[in-house]
């Protein structure tokens, strides 16, 4: 469905966190920790785009 958000605010929160508080540089950590939590698998684009699209959004800081 068009428009529908792919990630809950929750998902979004907890992968700034880990990428830019807690500073986990390796991709397939925080993917794997991503699945454990959530359930779902964040693959590399999608890591590539969460971090490009709200790495500076300050609603997420």
């Amino acid at each position: 469905m068009a428009g529908k958000p792919q990630y809950s605010d929750a998902e979004i929160l907890w992968f700034v966190k880990q990428v830019f508080e807690y500073k986990i540089k390796n991709e397939d950590l925080v993917c794997q920790g991503f699945k454990e939590r959530f359930g779902r698998e964040l693959k590399s684009h999608q890591h590539k785009y969460l971090k490009g699209r709200y790495g500076r959004d300050p609603a997420f800081k």
